[in-house]
């Protein structure tokens, strides 16, 4: 599957945030690590960086979110959900 800028320039803000947090990584460091030019981030997050991590905060959510509904599916019991998710 091909990704597109956007989704690059997501997973490369979600993987800064785990890293270094949202003040410890700079726009050059975000474009260079998602292979983006500049003007695609503004293009895609004309709120900047703000916009962009809370794209990537939202994309965590709705990944979790999924994992969580994917897990139910086979284990419905609460206790027995989380014993096999830390398991």
């Amino acid at each position: 599957m091909n990704k597109t800028t956007r989704d690059k320039l997501i997973d490369a803000m979600i993987d800064a945030l785990q890293r270094k947090g949202l003040h410890g990584v700079g726009l050059s460091e975000l474009l260079a690590d998602a292979g983006a030019p500049k003007g695609s981030l503004y293009h895609h997050f004309p709120g900047g960086k703000s916009e962009l991590a809370v794209a990537a905060i939202e994309r965590v959510g709705q990944r979790a979110e999924q994992a969580f509904a994917a897990l139910f599916e086979h284990q419905p019991e609460p206790l027995d959900a989380l014993a096999a998710w830390l398991h």
